[in-house]
C-alpha cells in the first residue's frame, strides 16, 4: 500500500487553474481543507455564486476510486435519473495539477443526516427514516446481470454463478491477508472459519444482483425539509465502493447505526418495504468486512491503527463465538 502523502493546500491560484481546466468558471474563495476518514475536500465559491466541492483521494492512491466513482455517477444518471445525486462529476486522474486523483462535484444543499438525526423530534425523525428506506429501495430496484466488481475485487460473475462460492473465496483471501499482516494465525482463526462455513448457508446460493451503494449510512446522506416540515433526502454521495450483489449486504453499515439507535430500525424497514431485519445473513457480511478492515488497520502508514485493529479483532472474536457484535448480549 502506498504510504499517505500530505496533499498540497489548495490556494486560490491553484483552485482557479483547476476550475479553468474543467471550464466551470472562476472561483473567488477557497475553504480550508475539510478532512474526511479517507478523502479530503475543499469548497470553492465561484463568481456566479455557485459552489463546488473538490474531492481528493488522499489515501488509497493505488486504487482507481475517483475514476470508478465517475463511471458510477454517469451510469446512474442514465438508469436512475431521479436519484438525489450531484448532476456533475468532473474527475481528473492525470495528477498534473495535484499529485492525487480528484473530482469536482456541485455542492449539494441540505443537512447531514448523521449530524441532525438525534435532534429531530420523533415524528420527523421517523419520517426521515422512512425516506432513507425508500431511497435505498430505489437503489436496489436497479438490477444487473452480474455480481462482484468492487475495487478490491474487480472481477464480475454472471448471476447464475454461486454467490456462496464467491464469498467463500473472498473470506479465504481476506483471512490469508490478515495472517500475513499478523505474522501468524489469529487465535480465533479456526473457530471463525468453522462458524463462517456454517453461517454461509444463510446466504442464497443464487441471487438477483442489484446495484449496491457499498457505504450506505447516515453520514453519506443529506436532507432538507419542505415548507410543511416534511423531510426529504436531498443528496447521497460516496459511491466509490459501489458494487453489484445481494441487497442485504447494503444494510451492513446501517446495522451499526441501529445498534446505537434501535428505535430507527422499524421506520426504516417500513420505507424499505421489508418486514424483518436479516441478522443472520448480516453476520456473514460483517465477518468479511471486519477481516478486510483489520488488514487495512495493520497496513496503514506511518504505523498501524491500533484502535481500529482492536475494535475489529474483538468483533471477529465475538463472531467466532457465534455472537453478533452489533447486538447487546
Amino acid at each position: 500500500m502506498t504510504p499517505p502523502q500530505a496533499p498540497p493546500r489548495i490556494d486560490l491560484p491553484l483552485a482557479r487553474e483547476i476550475c479553468r481546466r474543467h471550464r466551470i468558471g472562476r472561483p473567488v474563495w477557497v475553504s480550508e481543507p475539510m478532512g474526511g476518514a479517507v478523502n479530503e475536500s475543499s469548497l470553492f465559491l465561484m463568481e456566479n455564486g455557485r459552489r463546488w466541492v473538490c474531492r481528493i483521494n488522499v489515501h488509497d492512491r493505488e486504487l482507481d476510486k475517483i475514476n470508478r466513482e465517475a463511471k458510477n455517477y454517469r451510469w446512474l444518471h442514465q438508469v436512475a435519473p431521479d436519484l438525489p445525486l450531484a448532476l456533475d462529476y468532473l474527475s481528473d486522474c492525470s495528477r498534473e495539477l495535484l499529485p492525487f486523483d480528484y473530482a469536482l462535484i456541485p455542492f449539494l444543499e441540505g443537512r447531514g443526516v448523521g449530524e441532525a438525526i438525534e435532534s429531530l423530534p420523533k415524528p420527523k425523525r421517523n419520517a426521515l427514516l422512512e425516506e432513507i428506506g425508500r431511497l435505498l429501495r430505489r437503489f436496489h430496484r436497479i438490477r444487473v446481470p452480474f455480481f462482484g466488481n468492487r475495487l478490491d475485487d474487480p472481477r464480475v460473475f454472471p448471476k447464475e454463478a454461486s454467490w456462496r462460492d464467491y464469498f467463500r473465496e473472498r473470506f479465504d483471501q481476506a483471512l490469508s491477508r490478515c495472517e500475513k499482516d499478523l505474522g501468524g494465525a489469529p487465535t480465533w482463526k479456526e473457530a471463525l472459519t468453522l462458524r463462517f462455513t456454517e453461517e454461509l448457508q444463510a446466504l442464497p446460493e443464487r441471487i438477483e444482483p442489484v446495484f449496491l451503494h457499498g457505504d450506505f449510512h447516515y453520514d453519506n446522506l443529506l436532507f432538507m425539509e419542505s415548507d410543511s416540515g416534511v423531510p426529504r433526502i436531498s443528496g447521497v454521495f460516496d459511491l466509490e465502493w459501489a458494487w453489484w450483489g445481494d441487497a442485504t449486504a447494503d444494510l451492513l453499515h446501517l446495522e451499526e447505526a441501529f445498534f446505537f439507535y434501535p428505535q430507527d430500525r422499524a421506520p426504516f424497514l417500513s420505507g424499505y418495504e421489508k418486514a424483518d431485519w436479516p441478522a443472520e445473513s448480516l453476520k456473514v457480511y460483517r465477518t468479511l468486512h471486519s477481516l478486510q478492515v483489520l488488514a487495512v488497520g495493520y497496513e496503514m502508514a506511518p504505523e498501524p491503527n491500533w484502535d481500529l485493529i482492536a475494535r475489529h479483532d474483538e468483533r471477529l472474536r465475538l463472531l467466532a463465538e457465534g455472537k453478533n457484535p452489533m447486538e447487546p448480549f
